[in-house]
């Protein structure tokens, strides 16, 4: 394995991140989500409320 120092992960498609790629010091990335949202699996993010807009009604 050949490791590339000064590289910045965030760079290449936005590190694999969802929503927010963070690049750290230490040439590490880790991804952060918009407000509203949680991190699922280290680089996706999901809705913490149901968006009003995408709920279905069965009756109006």
């Amino acid at each position: 394995m050949v490791l590339q120092c000064g590289i910045d992960e965030c760079r290449e498609k936005n590190g694999g991140c969802g929503h927010l790629c963070v690049s750290t010091v230490e040439l590490n990335y880790y991804c952060q989500c918009q407000p509203g949202y949680r991190l699922i699996k280290k680089f996706n993010c999901e809705a913490m409320q149901p968006n009003m807009c995408s709920i279905v009604r069965g009756n109006r």
